[in-house]
């Protein structure tokens, strides 16, 4: 027990201590047959040939990592323990947040930025120092079902003062926690300032910053058999879809927002040729030349789509690609949630229009929660503030404003311009939700 002790600390022992007895309690009680099946289910899963070769690859590519530290005198056996939990705490569930990384370009820069911020700094000072085994293994179940207990209330607003007795309850452990760290800090303060101590701290942190290119690249294996698999539908022919393949690989090569790009037409588009094929995929490239560069539009005309998809990026409302979708060219954003209801109300942005020019920008504003009704309308009207003022170049009318605050339709032109704000009932609505929409449009293009 005296060496477990030297190597772990009683938080580390008091933590496998409860996952023995939870396995054990699954293997042995009669009752958690459902749960025995749904582990063999994961375990099934877990051994596919597809994921094991990911897994196998990830663990050669850390073991060159330790192996290249070590040779850099950076690493030893002490290390060892921190070296597992960060492989089973960032590198395992990194490998299975990989499409999270796809969506999301700035997630790996957040993932070495986390191991660096004021907060992973505390946790490690915290980690530092423990209570008592017995202590340890009484505050973890209980740390645990607050968690739970928090994480399950932030469903609902009716669970609200319960959340917040929670948040305050864990707020007040916290501080507890780093108080006791800072207490034995100042009475061990040659220990605490050791290399020891450092290389605890950096060692986390470093073996994340050198694992993010097996994740760059693993990101990048992903979206293209992504890939392969809609080829299989979309080109028939072996040999054209052989072409397909390498042809995005010279063409795209890392560059993997332009492969999905490209991907997402496959459905709409044919590619009976290798003609087809090819000019499918110069398209993209020209498009995003002229993303970058966007084109002057006459105001007369309409505006720029690549300008005015990113309008409302502010208010988390930034649009996809624009893009043709049989004979339409248009980008929209996801529907962004105002409020954590089950069914909670929502606002999205649309550009609408012709292939160089946008000739209609819109807000669909979608009320579920009529309760909330006027926190929604407050949203819609500073997001179609905004975007009238970015149409027009004009400041927003008061009448405008006070409509966008409540709802209230309107029709008119002004100038070049046609401003709408319909409203519509949902449809056998038992709760009486209705969509509001904000329209500006050239007004020659409006029938």
């Amino acid at each position: 027990m005296n060496s477990l002790m030297e190597i772990f600390s009683n938080r580390e022992l008091a933590l496998l201590i409860w996952i023995v007895i939870i396995v054990i309690t699954i293997v042995v009680v009669p009752k958690s047959s459902q749960i025995k099946e749904s582990i063999k289910a994961l375990f099934a899963a877990f051994f596919q040939a597809q994921i094991q070769l990911v897994l196998v690859s990830m663990l050669n590519y850390v073991l060159s990592i330790i192996y290249l530290l070590v040779k850099l005198g950076m690493w030893d056996f002490s290390d060892l323990k921190d070296t597992v939990f960060w492989l089973f705490s960032v590198a395992f569930l990194s490998v299975f947040e990989i499409q999270k990384i796809q969506k999301d370009r700035k997630f790996l820069k957040h993932l070495v930025l986390n191991n660096l911020k004021l907060i992973a700094i505390l946790e490690f000072l915290v980690g530092v120092y423990s209570f008592s085994l017995l202590t340890e293994l009484i505050l973890l179940p209980i740390l645990t079902s607050i968690g739970i207990l928090t994480a399950f209330s932030e469903g609902d607003e009716k669970y609200y003062p319960v959340r917040r007795f929670l948040n305050n309850l864990s707020l007040l452990f916290s501080l507890f926690l780093i108080g006791y760290a800072i207490y034995r800090i100042i009475v061990n303060v040659k220990s605490f300032f050791s290399t020891e101590t450092l290389y605890d701290f950096t060692i986390s942190p470093l073996l994340t910053l050198l694992y993010i290119p097996f994740l760059f690249f693993l990101m990048i294996y992903s979206t293209y058999e992504q890939v392969l698999v809609r080829l299989k539908f979309s080109i028939k022919d072996r040999k054209k879809r052989i072409f397909a393949r390498v042809s995005a690989m010279i063409l795209f090569n890392l560059r993997i927002g332009l492969l999905e790009r490209w991907s997402s037409t496959l459905y709409r588009e044919s590619h009976n040729s290798y003609e087809e094929i090819w000019s499918s995929m110069k398209d993209i490239l020209k498009l995003a030349s002229i993303e970058k560069n966007p084109p002057k539009i006459e105001k007369s005309k309409g505006w720029s789509p690549y300008i005015a998809k990113e309008v409302l990026k502010s208010f988390d409302l930034k649009t996809g690609w624009y893009k043709e979708s049989y004979g339409e060219w248009y980008a929209c954003s996801n529907y962004k949630d105002l409020d954590k209801d089950i069914l909670s109300n929502n606002i999205a942005y649309y550009v609408e229009g012709e292939k160089q020019v946008a000739k209609s920008l819109k807000l669909v504003l979608n009320v579920y929660n009529v309760e909330k009704a006027s926190e929604a309308y407050k949203t819609f009207f500073n997001t179609g503030k905004t975007l009238y003022e970015f149409a027009t170049g004009k400041d927003t009318p008061q009448t405008l404003g006070n409509y966008l605050l409540t709802g209230i339709e309107t029709d008119k032109v002004e100038g070049i311009h046609h401003i709408q704000i319909l409203k519509e009932d949902f449809k056998n609505s038992k709760v009486g939700g209705y969509e509001v929409k904000f329209v500006i449009s050239m007004a020659k293009t409006v029938s």
